[in-house]
């Protein structure tokens, strides 16, 4: 029976120790310690079932044993194909997540990216006055950040018991609203939506790179920047502004000044010696709307893009109101720049788009059985055919904001942490343990626990050498 034990207690250690060693936080330290076990456990054997070693043969192959040494070896190729399976490509996406919406676990880019902060980081989590408070959710989110850096300092702040400095904050920050998270670095500022480790990786990035200027196509009929109504583009300005992205418009002769530029749904023609400057901008490219020109198409004939059919609208004019129409984007690759928008997309029209040499982030399927493509890019261009994404009237639909961020972000900062990181699986995560009990459980599983089965295997051997002898 101690015999028993003592394999079962080994059986168990090992067992243990290969599944920590999933943990990339502890891979080395977990390898050092079971080679120290293998060596300490081999000279236990050694010293104490020296006469044991002597009858192997006999022990392995009596009737009693032959039984129990079959499972046992049954168990330890159970063990093996079950590692195997876990490491293989398909499992080694997956993590265990027991938070609400799997939104816990930090991915490598975030642990990474936490690690190098070398600047304080404010943050601080508007409470909404009505509604769903995610407090906790947020206190979860940033206890998980702050166990990667000493950089951050988090709170949560009450637009009416804390009414003065929340006021403060407004004036800095004119489209904050309850709900919403205010980062600060260095003196800078920015915004983040939603309680999500995307948008609060990004707003750290973007309040510590400073505000940035992205150059936009002027004299096409692009919605104005100046105009609150339905078709204008003032809302899309000021969320760009706090979220750190100023948005200025120029001629095209001066675009080689910029590091972007974004030709923003424009509603006539570009004449040829705009094409031919637009031709030769060596910068990043974004296209957004415009599709339906014979000029934009040749723009997107230059990137290597072709412009197919336009594609029927979802919602009636009596939904929108001034508009024909409206579009649903519902389908998202797992690109960066679409992958974390959690939002819906709605334009007004969009047209399909294929290039055969690209990469494709986004298309519409409700409007019909297969997929439609509206959006995709390649090195320095991104591309969206569709129509009124910046458009006042649609800046209700949260994921237009999401999607127009993302672009030009990417386009700002190649090192830009979204651009790095992948959307997380819906499916449940395995071992995304918070690092705040890492510790507690390495010393226990690793080191607590196999040394009491070190201690019982030796009082067991010399308790049975006792009674031989």
């Amino acid at each position: 029976m101690k015999r028993f034990l003592f394999f079962m207690g080994f059986i168990i250690t090992a067992f243990l120790l290969m599944a920590l060693a999933v943990l990339p936080e502890y891979r080395l330290r977990v390898t050092v310690v079971t080679v120290a076990y293998i060596l300490v456990f081999g000279f236990i054997l050694k010293v104490t079932m020296k006469e044991y070693f002597q009858n192997a043969y006999r022990i392995i192959f009596c009737r009693r044993t032959k039984f129990m040494f079959k499972w046992v070896i049954l168990f330890f190729i159970v063990v093996f194909i079950s590692v195997m399976v876990l490491r293989s490509g398909f499992f080694s996406r997956i993590k265990w997540d027991v938070s609400k919406d799997k939104l816990l676990s930090l991915s490598a880019e975030t642990k990474k990216y936490l690690s190098k902060l070398d600047t304080r980081v404010d943050i601080t989590y508007i409470r909404p006055v009505t509604g769903n408070d995610e407090r906790s959710l947020f206190n979860g989110l940033l206890g998980e950040f702050a166990g990667y850096t000493d950089k951050i300092d988090y709170r949560t702040l009450h637009p009416i018991i804390n009414s003065t400095e929340y006021s403060e904050i407004k004036k800095k920050l004119p489209t904050l609203s309850p709900g919403s998270i205010v980062v600060m670095s260095s003196g800078r500022i920015a915004i983040a939506d939603k309680i999500t480790e995307y948008d609060l990786v990004s707003a750290i990035y973007r309040a510590r790179a400073g505000q940035q200027s992205v150059c936009i196509s002027k004299g096409h009929g692009e919605p104005a920047l100046d105009d609150f109504g339905e078709k204008g583009g003032a809302i899309i300005l000021s969320l760009l502004q706090d979220r750190g992205i100023n948005l200025y418009p120029v001629p095209t002769d001066k675009i080689n000044y910029c590091k972007v530029f974004v030709i923003l749904d424009p509603s006539s023609e570009f004449n040829p010696s705009e094409l031919e400057n637009i031709r030769n901008y060596i910068g990043y490219l974004i296209v957004i709307g415009g599709a339906e020109l014979n000029s934009v198409q040749k723009i997107l004939g230059y990137k290597g893009f072709s412009v197919l059919e336009k594609i029927n609208a979802d919602f009636s004019r009596g939904a929108l109101r001034e508009y024909d129409g409206g579009i649903i984007v519902d389908k998202f690759s797992d690109y960066p720049v679409v992958s974390a928008i959690r939002g819906s997309v709605v334009v007004e029209s969009a047209y399909e788009i294929n290039c055969m040499k690209c990469k494709i982030f986004a298309g519409i399927s409700s409007s019909g059985k297969t997929t439609k493509y509206v959006m995709g890019g390649s090195d320095n261009v991104q591309i969206f055919s569709g129509k009124g994404l910046i458009n006042n009237f649609f800046m209700r639909f949260k994921g237009n904001a999401e999607l127009i961020l993302n672009m030009m972000g990417v386009a700002l900062w190649p090192d830009y942490p979204i651009s790095r990181m992948m959307i997380k699986s819906t499916l449940p995560q395995f071992f995304a343990i918070s690092p705040k009990y890492l510790n507690i459980i390495f010393i226990i599983s690793v080191v607590i626990f196999p040394f009491i089965i070190l201690l019982l295997s030796v009082y067991c051997f010399r308790q049975n050498r006792t009674g031989t002898e």
